[in-house]
């Protein structure tokens, strides 16, 4: 055991890497039912397990991700948006929206998430690039930014398209990405969203299609896919005790099933120590000892019971009525430098490595 009892004298400071974070595993992975698939302690930022987490798949509406993504980091939400026909026509799910409608791209950015809608999709594409094409361009230009050397979009919906992949590495860093925007960390943790009836009358409330935020308790999202090429398609998160853990599926025919073995072979048969994750210690002349935590973040919320969306009084935009909880940042690290090195020293003194 080695105590520091005092300053180094030295002309520059002692960099020293941390320890590695011990993860023990009780178990092998469970028989996961799907082409290629990861799980990632968010926390200690380490991946549990995967299997061809590096093989490209059709990513269906997990491409809505990048989609609000985008809106959020180019578009103005508080900003009126003109539904299009070419919008209102795209097919498949959807919210039901009618040519000439307006809506606020904070609302269509919710109900792109909650509902998957790819009407929404398309009007969020049209408005924020200007075309659908533009839009996909900048789709492309952020997944090189953020690395993903294996993702390539055609569409802003998922909708099946030989240039339109993913792996399950790629969309566990657009999770990560995505997660750090309260609004949107809110939006797909909501649980239900209803919007003002259509012009002919027909109501729209619609259900989260992340049926694990009401089965699996502490799931906070996140995004989920379907089309035939790329069968069930999921990206899931979640929180308890203590825990955040990231999965993701693609191609398996119960996306459900697949991330509910994944989740709970993190949550009960894999633990790990939280403490120096991403930390630097330094021992310098000027200090013992300087602990700094990690600026990479990741907000989730719990998940809300409805999103409800009024129609404003006037020029007929819609605003958000009731909302969820207020995002929290979840990652705890040691809170001083005697916590710090306690942690230290009962690692080392366990023989844990």
């Amino acid at each position: 055991m080695v105590v520091v009892v005092g300053a180094v004298a030295s002309a520059s400071p002692l960099w020293v890497e941390p320890p590695p974070v011990p993860v023990l595993s009780a178990s092998d992975p469970p028989a996961v039912e799907a082409e290629s698939w990861l799980l990632f302690d968010d926390r200690n930022e380490v991946v549990l397990a995967e299997h061809n987490a590096d093989v490209r798949h059709p990513m269906a509406s997990t491409t809505k991700l990048m989609t609000a993504l985008l809106a959020v980091e180019v578009g103005d939400l508080s900003s009126p948006v003109q539904v299009s026909r070419t919008a209102a026509e795209i097919g498949g799910a959807g919210v039901n929206l009618v040519e000439g409608e307006v809506f606020l791209l904070r609302t269509l950015v919710r109900a792109l998430l909650i509902r998957s809608g790819n009407d929404a999709a398309m009007a969020v594409a049209e408005h924020v690039g200007g075309t659908v094409e533009e839009f996909v361009g900048l789709m492309n230009q952020r997944a090189g930014e953020l690395g993903l050397d294996d993702t390539s979009y055609a569409n802003p919906h998922g909708l099946d398209h030989p240039e339109q992949y993913s792996t399950a590495q790629d969309l566990l860093t657009l999770a990560r990405e995505f997660l750090k925007h309260p609004e949107l960390a809110e939006a797909v943790a909501t649980k239900q969203i209803a919007l003002r009836d259509a012009p002919t009358g027909d109501a729209r409330v619609y259900q989260n299609t992340n049926s694990l935020l009401t089965d699996y308790e502490g799931v906070f999202g996140v995004k989920t896919g379907f089309t035939q090429d790329a069968g069930r398609v999921l990206v899931a998160g979640v929180e308890r005790d203590d825990r955040t853990l990231i999965s993701v599926v693609m191609r398996t025919a119960d996306h459900f099933a697949a991330t509910t073995a994944l989740l709970d072979y993190g949550l009960h048969s894999v633990g790990s120590v939280p403490g120096l994750v991403a930390t630097e210690l330094r021992i310098s002349r000027e200090q013992v000892l300087v602990f700094r935590p990690s600026t990479t973040t990741t907000t989730t919320v719990a998940a809300a019971e409805t999103e409800v969306v009024t129609e404003a009084e006037t020029e007929g935009v819609e605003t958000a009525g009731e909302r969820a909880p207020e995002a929290v940042r979840v990652g705890k690290t040691p809170e001083g430098v005697l916590d710090l090195l306690g942690w230290m020293l009962r690692l080392f003194s366990s023989g844990a490595g």
